[in-house]
């Protein structure tokens, strides 16, 4: 989301996720030092109270995030705004253990930097070492799945309405990606 100035970006972009969230849970989001105003730094993001639980059968969301504040000049973008640089979205069961992750780490040291999936199946010839790509994954999509597909009770009526239009400000502010256009005509 773009802002005045670095403060302005930081809570554009926070209140989304924030507003996103609040479909599961009332808990509040919290950031590294610096996180509301320091210019190209890499923050951390992530939920106070932890993982939210999601269902009766104990599956949880955990969520976390890095993202740096930036200058930028393109039109209608700034001049400062937000730009995630990591995420780690995981459901884990009753147990806090992961079932999976949904990662993006492309300053970290796995041989591995783009959007992928973890699947904890060992025991079914899945290992956690292994990347699924997954393209870049929206938290609100995340949070959709865990509504429609892990019975997560949402605390809004209006649950899907906030997360789509949430969705949509994501795809229009975005700096990057992965996604391939539709055909264009030759006409």
């Amino acid at each position: 989301m773009p802002g005045r100035n670095p403060s302005a970006a930081y809570h554009k972009f926070v209140g989304v996720i924030q507003q996103s969230l609040g479909v599961l849970t009332n808990d509040v989001l919290i950031v590294s030092r610096g996180g509301r105003h320091d210019i190209d730094v890499i923050h951390s993001l992530t939920l106070a109270g932890g993982a939210i639980l999601l269902n009766e059968d104990g599956l949880q969301l955990s969520v976390g995030m890095q993202y740096a504040i930036v200058r930028t000049d393109k039109p209608g973008y700034g001049p400062y705004k937000v730009s995630t640089r990591a995420y780690d979205y995981a459901i884990r069961d009753a147990q806090g253990e992961t079932l999976l992750a949904y990662h993006w780490h492309p300053y970290g040291l796995s041989s591995y930097s783009g959007p992928h999936l973890h699947i904890h199946g060992q025991d079914r010839g899945l290992s956690h070492k292994h990347h699924m790509p997954t393209g870049r994954i929206a938290l609100e999509r995340v949070i959709r799945s865990c509504v429609v597909e892990l019975g997560a009770e949402a605390r809004r009526d209006d649950w899907d309405k906030i997360v789509a239009f949430n969705e949509g400000r994501f795809v229009l502010y975005r700096s990057w990606s992965d996604e391939v256009p539709a055909a264009i005509s030759d006409e």
